[in-house]
């Protein structure tokens, strides 16, 4: 995870950060990786309303990574979720 930098502040007056998610994982032909995290911005715990990651090769690795934009605050808890295309 990267902080892309110091808080900022924007519209509202409240300050926001960009959160860089970044995980080397292995999928199979249909399955993707979730963003899912406590508070609306990150889906309260839903794979429906959780963020999609993207993926990519880096040599023989998969990458998954979402950036995602959040209020500003000192803790986060969020984890990956394997989503099956089934689902």
């Amino acid at each position: 995870m990267d902080f892309g930098g110091m808080p900022h502040t924007v519209g509202g007056g409240g300050k926001r950060i960009h959160i860089h998610f970044r995980v080397p994982f292995f999928t199979k032909w249909g399955q993707s990786l979730m963003l899912v995290g406590e508070g609306a911005l990150l889906g309260n715990w839903s794979t429906k309303r959780g963020t999609l990651m993207r993926c990519h090769h880096e040599k023989e690795v998969l990458v998954w990574e979402a950036l995602v934009t959040l209020p500003w605050a000192p803790c986060y808890k969020y984890k990956y979720v394997l989503v099956d295309g089934k689902d």
